[in-house]
């Protein structure tokens, strides 16, 4: 089994997946990386790159949900649109495990880089940022009243965390019936990766823990000068927007 696969995240990112996975190998020499992709842009010079990689196109679940607020989030269409988010990319993630054979995974968006050999301890279930204050308490609420523990601070992008456990909390989420609704109807970003993990996570009894290698570009501006192996919002290598979202480019 692997020590860390990737899962990875993108739409039309191009050049800065292809810087970071690249760094990626440097540290991980062939580590397995899973490429969940919502665009037709070719990615196929990865694989010239040499790189470990199995590249999949899915359906776009997320440009269907980047309008959707606090305000609008119950109407029928945006439930719809949120429900079909937050199960894909448990699927999908799903779907990576074979191919990843990896007692942790990295979920890595476009703009997540690795630039060291991470430090991911052994006993370790859900790895990240925590810099996310007041956990919405209605969604505590909920995974408390199916035998989870409440969310606190929470920040798991990038996340890591162990195979193991995510299939075993998997097990249970899907073993609640109507149970992605219950939670959409109840915030409108349960897609999120930094929200859908935690709850995830919650039901095993699991919080999530803080990662000190994770250091982010917009909120450390001397974020280059210091030790962390793991960067978050590095975003220089993005293309300029002429459709999709906007980012913050560098």
């Amino acid at each position: 089994m692997n020590e860390l696969g990737l899962f990875v995240t993108c739409y039309d990112e191009l050049e800065a997946i292809r810087y970071a996975l690249n760094s990626a190998n440097k540290y991980y020499p062939n580590i397995p990386i899973y490429i969940n992709c919502e665009s037709n842009i070719d990615l196929s010079v990865l694989k010239d790159d040499g790189l470990n990689v199995n590249i999949n196109y899915y359906e776009d679940t997320l440009s269907s949900v980047l309008r959707i607020t606090e305000y609008n989030f119950t109407s029928p269409e945006n439930q719809k649109n949120i429900v079909r988010a937050t199960k894909k990319i448990l699927e999908r993630i799903t779907e990576a495990i074979p191919f990843l054979n990896s007692d942790f995974i990295l979920l890595n968006c476009p703009d997540t880089l690795i630039r060291g050999k991470l430090n991911i301890p052994k006993d370790s279930s859900l790895l990240g940022s925590k810099v996310n204050k007041n956990f919405p308490q209605n969604i505590s609420n909920i995974l408390i009243n199916h035998g989870g523990v409440p969310v606190y601070d929470f920040g798991a992008v990038p996340a890591i965390f162990k195979t193991e456990k995510f299939l075993k909390a998997l097990a249970i989420y899907n073993g609640i019936p109507n149970f992605t609704e219950e939670l959409t109807s109840n915030f409108y970003a349960i897609f999120s990766h930094d929200i859908i993990l935690p709850i995830l996570f919650s039901l095993i009894g699991e919080t999530e823990q803080y990662n000190p290698e994770i250091v982010e570009c917009g909120r450390n501006p001397a974020w280059e000068t210091t030790q962390c192996p793991l960067i978050h919002q590095f975003r220089f290598k993005y293309p300029k927007r002429t459709a999709k979202y906007k980012v913050n480019e560098q």
